[in-house]
């Protein structure tokens, strides 16, 4: 508090140069503030002049020297504002000495006498002194305080930090977290904040005086407070909202009679677009200052990452879900070549898993009815099995959903006009008010339909949808795979082969449902499988990494081809079957290499290849890397043999795929976890900093 220190001057001031008053006055923008005095009895304290030349204490700070006038009452060309209160308050002798703090003039020290008596040089210089440490004080105390003001904002700030740290997957602890160190920090009666809901905005947290009904919307008309923000994304400040011109700018605004007369109101802004809204309001008309504009939209920019985090966060997981029971399908589809049942149980496992509905349903189409193939339910909805079998009619969700060959959802399902009728039956029945089904499409037909419903009348969203179809199209798969197995065991040799085709690639697919985090097995299963159903002599896996096709796996390779190859990584072009089917992105089949003029490729000399067969591994059109077999004689490969190389691509891609998505989870695991531990060391250097103060 800097008032004691310049009382404390003001009293020795007087008292040594015999003056009837001294004052000291502060420059306060245009004006001149008295913040303190002797001899006035409290007159003049927290008067305001103007800041100019035209009294001795405007001269002395606009001129950064000492101005002494002997006699102000008879200086009234060159001080006419300080003639006229000289005259009115009987001064004559003035004295003013600015207050001077690296070139920048604080204030000054005003000593006045009723009598023409000038004051002596000595007293002067004293005063000089006195307007220095004055000025000290001063600065020593604005330097406290702001050092004060940035430790609250960064302790504010830090623990923001620290409850999105500690929220991964809830933005709302952090809402709370800026609504109250908003109001802390930025002196406020109260702070609301509202997020973008289509055209409204919903209040999801809220601090504060002012009252409000919790999770409400509140709609945004056009020329409100609101839309003006939000449109503009911009911050608003209102220093008073009873001025008339705000008013005249936001007529119909609500913000008076609810008691707020100053607002402050920043926009939450996404990748271009405003996500919501924070209000900081004030009962009394008092502007904001720049650092609590700073501050708040300091608050905002976090808030949005929190935002951002949690959907990360959640995208993350229901991402891992999805793989995670796409995974087990997959499983399920390899250990059962001869029956669907484990396949379909799985899917309707998983249905009730990530959708959290109450019951699901395979059903599969045998001529004019469906029949079912695959339940599991809630207690409740045991007995709906007890319906089938269902005509196909679009009386029904299912019948609806194979006519058309699209997923359908309906909510809610009582009392939907556009539900089928005895689905709407069944839900009142049954008790279920959510409904979305899927087709099993199969060369352009319906051959089933995948169903699941919940109690209540929540909607199923898009990304629902597409993952209840990629189930359907996975039972299409196990359906097909069934079929095409017990076909093999009634074949001749050709389809002997490619039931050890189907094996391998069930193989393949244990293979990846294990290597979550290594495509090694993945790599070397796939060389052998390649080699020995292809009756090739070799078989090589190559990855692509900067713009060359480097060695990763081989099978029946000699040594010296292998070493051969990993010291010369295959560059993209025509020279080699590789490079060639790796720059032209398709599959490469030569039956003779020597006969063909652009093959150049050098390690045909190592270890003799004459057929070769090149297949890349596409994810849509990124090169991830190519299969390559080969033979020694000149005998071309088969289409069936081509056609399982490609398969096996298709998988290598969807083992690389595992992998990244589940290194990627990990490092995001990984660096939240760091970001925790900055955070707590960050607290605790912020706790220590505090202790110092005091």
């Amino acid at each position: 508090d800097v008032k004691p220190v310049l009382d404390t001057v003001a009293s020795h001031a007087a008292r040594i140069c015999h003056a009837q008053t001294v004052d000291i006055v502060l420059a306060d923008g245009p004006s001149l503030r008295v913040v303190a005095s002797v001899g006035d009895e409290g007159r003049v304290l927290g008067q305001v002049l103007p800041l100019d030349r035209r009294s001795v204490s405007g001269r002395s700070i606009v001129d950064r020297v000492p101005v002494h006038v002997a006699n102000m009452q008879e200086a009234e060309s060159e001080f006419p504002l300080g003639c006229e209160l000289a005259r009115k308050y009987g001064f004559r002798t003035i004295l003013g000495v600015p207050l001077l703090r690296e070139g920048r003039a604080l204030g000054a020290i005003m000593v006045r006498r009723t009598e023409v008596r000038p004051i002596e040089d000595k007293h002067v210089a004293l005063l000089k002194t006195f307007a220095d440490q004055a000025a000290i004080a001063i600065e020593n105390v604005r330097l406290f305080n702001e050092t004060k003001e940035a430790l609250e904002r960064q302790t504010a700030t830090a623990e923001i930090l620290k409850v999105i740290s500690a929220s991964p997957s809830d933005v709302q602890p952090v809402f709370d977290a800026v609504a109250v160190n908003a109001a802390r920090v930025c002196g406020v009666d109260d702070v609301a904040i509202l997020r973008t809901e289509e055209r409204d905005l919903r209040r999801v947290a809220h601090y504060g005086s002012v009252p409000v009904t919790p999770d409400t919307l509140v709609p945004v008309p056009p020329g409100s407070v609101n839309e003006r923000v939000l449109s503009e994304r911009r911050t608003l400040h209102v220093p008073d909202t009873a001025a008339p011109s705000f008013a005249r700018e936001f007529p119909g605004s609500q913000f008076l009679a609810m008691g707020v007369r100053a607002l402050l109101a920043t926009p939450l802004v996404h990748d271009g677009a405003a996500v919501g809204v924070i209000h900081l309001r004030r009962s009394e008309p008092r502007p904001f200052t720049d650092k609590q504009i700073a501050l708040l939209e300091t608050f905002a920019d976090q808030a949005v990452i929190a935002i951002e985090n949690v959907r990360l966060f959640n995208e993350t997981r229901e991402a891992l879900e999805r793989q995670t029971a796409t995974g087990e399908i997959l499983a399920s589809m390899s250990g059962s070549m001869t029956d669907t049942k484990p396949v379909f149980d799985a899917i309707v496992r998983n249905l009730l898993r990530l959708f959290g509905t109450g019951y699901a349903v395979v059903a599969l189409r045998r001529g004019e009815v469906f029949e079912l193939a695959g339940f599991k339910g809630e207690p409740g909805f045991e007995r709906l099995q007890e319906v089938y079998p269902l005509p196909v009619d679009r009386n029904t969700i299912i019948g609806e959903v194979v006519i058309a060959g699209q997923v359908r959802k309906y909510t809610p399902v009582v009392g939907n006009p556009a539900m089928p009728r005895s689905t709407a039956e069944l839900g009142q029945r049954f008790g279920f008010n959510s409904v979305m089904a899927a087709p099993m499409m199969w060369k352009g037909e319906a051959i089933g339909v995948i169903l699941t419903a919940r109690r209540q009348a929540l909607p199923f969203d898009d990304k629902q949808a597409a993952l209840i179809q990629s189930f359907a199209d996975q039972a299409v798969i196990a359906i097909e795979n069934v079929r095409l197995f017990t076909e093999l065991e009634s074949r001749n040799r050709e389809l002997r082969v490619a039931l050890e085709q189907q094996t391998a690639t069930s193989e393949l697919l244990k293979v990846i449902g294990r290597s979550t985090f290594e495509l090694r097995p993945v790599f070397e299963t796939l060389a052998e499988n390649a080699a020995r159903l292809c009756e090739a002599d070799r078989a090589l896996i190559f990855r692509f990494e900067e713009q060359r096709l480097r060695i990763v796996a081989t099978h029946n390779t000699p040594p010296e081809f292998r070493a051969f190859v990993e010291q010369n990584p295959i560059p993209l072009g025509r020279g080699s079957s590789v490079g060639r089917a790796a720059s032209e992105r398709r599959t490469v089949h030569i039956p003779d290499v020597w006969a063909d003029p652009e093959h150049n490729y050098k390690g045909r000399q190592v270890d003799p290849h004459r057929t070769v067969l090149a297949v890349p591994m596409l994810r849509v059109t990124e090169l991830l890397g190519v299969i390559f077999i080969y033979r020694h004689e000149v005998r071309a490969f088969a289409d069936s043999q081509i056609a399982l190389v490609k398969t096996f691509a298709d998988q290598a891609v969807i083992a690389i795929e595992n992998v990244r998505l589940f290194k990627e989870l990990q490092e995001r695991t990984e660096a939240l976890t760091k970001s925790v531990d900055q955070l707590t060391a960050l607290g605790e250097v912020g706790q220590a900093i505090s202790s110092t103060l005091d």
